[in-house]
C-alpha cells in the first residue's frame, strides 16, 4: 500500500493505494492511472530485489538541443544487479544535479564509440558549467547513469535533470561582469528550489504535449 499514485501522485486520503501486483514497487489510484502509466512502468514492472539498482544508458547524441530531438529518444532502462559494478568504483558524481537534491553518478562505458551531449551535460561543474576536458571530447561513448541514493532513475526525470542543466541553465550569462552588474551569481541557480520549479513546468509542458510518464513531478524525484 502507498500513500500516493505514481502515475497522477494523488495523495491517499484514508485508505492507502493498492501496489502493482506483479513488483509491488508502484501504486495507483484508480485502474485507469495504472493503464495509463504502464508504457512507462512495464520495463521496470520486476519483482522487488534490494540487490537491483534501475539506471539509465545513454546512447550516442549529437544535437539534441539545436535541433529540438527529444533526449528520450537516447535512453535506455539499465538493471545493474552486481554489487561490484564498475559505476560504483569509476563513476563521477554530477554536481549540478547533486546541489539540486538528486545526486547523479555516471559512468563512461569501455569500447564504445560516438558523440554524447547529453552525458556531456549533465556532467558539468557546480562552479563554472563547463564539463571537465577529458568529458569534451566527441567520441565520449555511451554512458549509464544511476542515482547515488539506489532509488529507480527514471527517464522522465533524467531528461528533466538534462533539460536543466543543458537548454535551461545555459542560457543565463556566465560573465562575471555581466553578473556583477545584472545578473545575481549563477551558483544561486543550483538548488532544489529553482529545480522543482523548472521540472513542475517541464513535466506540466510534456503532459499537455500527450507524453505519457510526465503526469505529475514529485520533488525528489520519487
Amino acid at each position: 500500500m502507498s500513500t500516493y499514485c505514481n502515475n497522477c501522485r494523488a495523495k491517499a486520503s484514508c485508505t492507502r493505494y493498492k501496489k502493482c501486483s506483479n513488483c509491488k514497487t508502484v501504486s495507483y489510484c484508480t485502474e485507469r492511472c495504472q493503464a495509463d502509466h504502464w508504457p512507462v512502468h512495464q520495463p521496470l514492472c520486476k519483482p522487488y530485489d534490494p540487490n537491483v539498482v534501475w539506471g539509465i544508458r545513454i546512447l550516442s547524441n549529437n544535437g539534441v538541443t539545436k535541433l529540438k530531438k527529444l533526449p528520450m529518444n537516447f535512453f535506455q532502462h539499465e538493471m545493474i544487479s552486481d554489487p561490484d559494478h564498475p559505476i560504483y568504483r569509476e563513476g563521477e558524481q554530477c554536481p549540478v544535479t547533486e546541489r539540486c537534491g538528486i545526486p547523479l553518478i555516471i559512468y563512461k562505458v569501455p569500447n564504445s564509440t560516438g558523440p554524447n551531449e547529453i552525458s556531456v551535460k549533465l556532467r558539468i561543474e557546480a562552479s563554472n558549467g563547463y564539463a571537465p576536458p577529458a568529458w569534451q571530447v566527441w567520441d565520449l561513448g555511451e554512458c549509464i547513469v544511476v542515482r547515488e541514493d539506489r532509488k529507480p532513475l527514471t527517464k522522465e526525470l533524467l531528461e528533466a535533470l538534462f533539460s536543466f542543466n543543458g537548454p535551461y541553465l545555459m542560457t543565463y550569462p556566465f560573465d562575471e561582469a555581466a553578473q556583477e552588474e545584472v545578473w545575481g551569481p549563477w551558483q544561486h541557480l543550483l538548488n532544489p528550489t529553482v529545480w522543482q520549479i523548472f521540472a513542475l513546468k517541464h513535466y506540466d509542458e510534456q503532459y499537455q504535449a500527450g507524453r505519457p510518464g510526465f503526469g505529475c513531478f514529485l520533488p525528489g524525484g520519487i
